[in-house]
């Protein structure tokens, strides 16, 4: 479902929940992520005001994003 909600025009506009076999909360689903990328990464909650504010800040394009190649 995922793959084709994101590759078919069909679905642009809609939204879906997707879920697994278990609830999960956001701290426990960036847990599994961070140990299948195996490197830290935090979920860190954040108001709607200081969302709002970190995506108005302005910034040069590319900032806070590095390139990763493959081995």
């Amino acid at each position: 479902m995922v793959a084709a909600a994101l590759t078919d025009d069909r679905h642009a506009g809609r939204i879906y929940e997707l879920s697994g076999p278990r609830a999960v909360t956001l701290t426990e689903a960036v847990a599994t992520i961070s140990g299948a990328a195996g490197r830290e990464i935090r979920y860190v909650p954040l108001a709607v005001e200081g969302y709002v504010a970190e995506q108005a800040r302005p910034r040069p394009p590319a900032a806070g994003f590095r390139r990763v190649r493959s081995a």
